[in-house]
């Protein structure tokens, strides 16, 4: 029972994070069917990618993370593409979870500036990535507790105030587009499958499939009360950081719980995908421990100090394109282990790569 709970905690602590507060912005600029549309089809492509590859993970032993999963099937230089999607895909994570903390600090106290507050976060939260798993599991699995319970109390809060006319009237010159890459990225947790089959392997396979499904439909159902809360009160005048339209609207007292709790939020996400990261470096291509933990914390804190720091353009590049490119290698190695036929691989396969391309021309 300790297994199962942590993992739900690591699983659902790993995808709520950065990609939530990019979805009230991204749903007001797209208006309501692109949201809807993208948002279920987002989070059943999301959803079945999670369970496929556990499967795979199930399925090929040892402690791998994606691109040595790819190594161990297709050779070495399939996994030199598929870590290099991967690496910047979790790179890009872990610089929007820094630069969101920046965000979010500065709301609380006004002493730095958000820049400087991100470096900081960089550097406290770089020994925390010692951990193990297990910690790590149990951290997000408290952690996760405070977001629920803010985006409960935010929904409750904004009832009486919400203007559905906000959520149902598309904008003047909308942005068909934005909530795809929006919406992959805020549905994504690929990286915490293979920690997950680790745990898991003992129990039985359906175990982990009901953690995967339960799982994602409490996320959904988490995004759907925040946009609603969010882009239902502040309509156009919504922040892309979602949280800094909130003292416009909401008392001072659920202001700062929801700071608080959108640090929390960041803290464990960051915290799964840089030990994903680590692990990465670490299983698959035999660096040091010491090296795999400052190849972590030293990338996202350098692209920062160079100037990549537009949160809503690197989200939607990050869903898009790198999250796409790991579900096409997921499919690509179901096909070869036989857990699903390229009739059903292929359609899929075509539909991420035209969405990288709109991404492109967008």
């Amino acid at each position: 029972m300790k297994e199962v709970l942590e993992n739900i905690g690591f699983y659902v602590g790993t995808i709520v994070g950065a990609g939530m507060f990019a979805l009230p912005y991204a749903v007001i600029k797209a208006g309501p069917f692109w949201s809807l549309l993208f948002f279920f089809l987002t989070f059943g492509l999301l959803t079945l990618f999670h369970l496929i590859y556990g499967r795979i993970a199930y399925a090929i032993k040892g402690k791998h993370r994606l691109p040595g999963h790819v190594r161990e099937v297709f050779g070495k230089n399939a996994a030199l593409v598929a870590t290099f999607a991967v690496v910047i895909g979790l790179y890009g994570a872990l610089l929007v979870y820094g630069i969101l903390s920046g965000i979010f600090l500065h709301h609380l106290t006004s002493a730095l500036t958000p820049s400087y507050w991100t470096i900081i976060f960089f550097i406290c939260l770089a020994p925390m990535l010692l951990f193990r798993l297990e910690r790590i599991g149990i951290i997000n699995f408290v952690l996760s507790i405070p977001i629920v319970l803010f985006v409960i109390l935010l929904f409750v809060k904004a009832l009486p105030i919400i203007n559905v006319s906000y959520l149902m009237t598309p904008p003047a010159l909308p942005n068909y587009f934005l909530p795809y890459g929006v919406f992959l990225f805020a549905f994504a947790g690929l990286s915490a499958i293979p920690e997950m089959v680790e745990v898991m392997r003992k129990h039985n396979r359906q175990v982990f499939t009901r953690i995967v499904i339960g799982g994602s439909l409490a996320v959904a159902v988490i995004y759907a009360l925040f946009v609603i809360a969010i882009a239902g009160v502040a309509g156009s005048a919504t922040a892309p950081d979602a949280l800094s339209t909130l003292p416009r609207y909401f008392s001072t007292p659920l202001v700062v719980f929801g700071e608080l709790v959108a640090l929390l939020a960041v803290l464990t996400s960051y915290l799964a995908i840089g030990i994903d990261l680590r692990g990465m470096f670490h299983y698959d291509y035999n660096f040091s421990p010491f090296l795999s933990w400052l190849f972590v914390i030293s990338i996202p804190l350098f692209l920062f100090v160079i100037g990549f720091g537009n949160f809503i353009s690197i989200v939607e590049f990050l869903g898009a394109v790198t999250v796409a490119l790991n579900g096409m290698f997921v499919l690509w190695l179901a096909v070869r282990k036989n857990i699903i036929s390229s009739v059903w691989a292929l359609p899929l396969g075509v539909a991420l790569l035209l969405g990288i391309g709109l991404f492109i021309v967008s």
